[in-house]
């Protein structure tokens, strides 16, 4: 038996000079003489079932003795042109034949559905995710790949959020784990925390980026929190040099900068690792939604959970301590809708309320007030008939020319909200008409796109 895998189904084959090429389900590609006998074969890729075998069409190097012997009894020299492997895992590869064969990696693309996404706040880059523990960060501006990092197979990753100030992200995984990661190269930050049993769900930093909060299947809210640097640390400053290797993406040579903010290559202080603080269940059903916001009177940080059982619950980030997160206030925010998700909603045109925007699977957009805890505006949302509940709401930032009012506050803004395989970006605006009037709050729809299927992350 000349075939070593008879029973392992081949992918692809190729004719090149005097040989015929297989490449199978188990990642090995197989080289055979006119004579049907193996000659040689590559089994280190280890990157999936081979979908594709492309030679190069120059000429065969004179390398000598650095080409190796093949399978016959002559043990002739092995030598073949560099070929490139894509596999079933979309993976693109180049094999350079000397020695044993040397592997090099071209491009690694998510094999499975992007489960998250996530921009940088001020640079031009995006950071996608997947079941097979792969996070990619792109340049959406030049549209090429800058960086990846591979996890475990067993690291399914689930939920991604970025701080504000760039510098960190969180990484949540099917298995309860969460890590932190830095931005800019995806290298680790802290060790990683196992903490949670179910599902990372959700994660979302604090506006200060000094908080990290995580929602899981297992109705739990997990704190983790980064301490201020020590004196010592404030003595001690490291210099982040500006100028990264980049190892992949086309277009790139060596030396080429991730940094294009000036602000990120002057001298920073170093930051000590994030710890766990507490975690607790406050919620008896799923938990929809977590959001960080301000309060108003003393500009303390504050962290809103809701959850499938109507219940929207506040904690008190200030009292909580280790082990032991305080809750200050619970609130029921519906009677017989089921709320799908929240966001802070901004304060057009002046306005001095704070409030929050919560999503109905009845598809009406609620302005609730956490302080007085009453809701003081239903909008419905202008949408297909064969829509589903909401379930993502995003408001854009103000743009550069909008018009702003004499606190700095925008007049008017736009929000984005999805729902299964729909999407709506609506203009949100409020009129006042004199003083002490009653404010009104408008939604216009502006465009209302769907795509095939559904939206893992907004």
């Amino acid at each position: 038996r000349t075939h070593a895998h008879t029973h392992i189904r081949t992918h692809t084959l190729r004719n090149i000079s005097r040989f015929i090429v297989t490449g199978d389900e188990e990642g090995k590609i197989m080289f055979f003489g006119d004579d049907l006998k193996l000659r040689y074969w590559y089994d280190q890729l280890k990157e999936g079932p081979i979908a594709s075998i492309a030679f190069s069409s120059q000429k065969i190097l004179a390398h000598g003795r650095a080409f190796p012997a093949d399978a016959s009894k002559m043990a002739r020299r092995f030598a073949i042109p560099e070929f490139f492997i894509a596999t079933r895992s979309n993976v693109i590869a180049k094999c350079i034949p000397l020695g044993r064969g040397k592997f090099e990696i071209l491009l690694r693309e998510h094999p499975n559905d992007i489960q998250c996404v996530v921009t940088h706040p001020f640079l031009s880059r995006i950071f996608t995710a997947s079941h097979a523990g792969i996070i990619k960060m792109l340049d959406y501006k030049r549209k090429v790949p800058l960086l990846d990092r591979r996890f475990p197979a067993e690291h399914k990753i689930n939920a991604m959020a970025i701080d504000p100030t760039g510098e960190y992200l969180a990484v949540g995984f099917t298995n309860g784990a969460v890590q932190i990661l830095a931005a800019l190269d995806l290298s680790e930050n802290s060790p990683k925390f196992t903490m949670c049993k179910g599902e990372i769900k959700q994660l979302a930093f604090s506006l200060d980026g000094h908080y990290l909060a995580s929602a899981d299947t297992d109705r739990c809210i997990a704190l983790y929190k980064l301490p201020e640097p020590s004196p010592k640390d404030e003595k001690e400053p490291r210099l982040r040099t500006g100028s990264i290797d980049i190892p992949t993406g086309p277009g790139f040579k060596r030396g080429d900068s991730l940094l294009d903010s000036p602000t990120m290559t002057e001298i920073d202080k170093p930051r000590p690792a994030w710890y766990f603080q507490a975690k607790y269940r406050s919620h008896s059903k799923p938990i929809q939604d977590i959001e960080f916001g301000l309060d108003p009177e003393t500009l303390d940080q504050k962290l809103m959970s809701l959850g499938q059982d109507r219940m929207l619950v506040e904690y008190d980030l200030v009292k909580t301590g280790d082990d032991d997160l305080k809750i200050s206030n619970t609130m029921k925010v519906e009677q017989s809708a089921v709320p799908m998700c929240l966001a802070w909603y901004p304060r057009y045109n002046g306005s001095k309320e704070q409030f929050l925007m919560i999503g109905t699977n009845m598809l009406k957009l609620k302005l609730y007030n956490p302080i007085t805890m009453m809701t003081r505006y239903t909008l419905q949302a202008q949408t297909n008939d064969d829509m589903m509940p909401i379930d993502r709401i995003l408001f854009l930032p103000p743009m550069d020319d909008e018009a702003m009012t004499e606190d700095g506050e925008p007049e008017h803004g736009f929000m984005l909200f999805s729902a299964d395989t729909w999407v709506s970006i609506s203009h949100c605006s409020a009129d006042t008409n004199g003083k002490g009037a009653r404010t009104h709050y408008n939604l216009n729809v502006y465009q209302l796109l769907r795509q095939p299927s559904e939206f893992d992350g907004v």
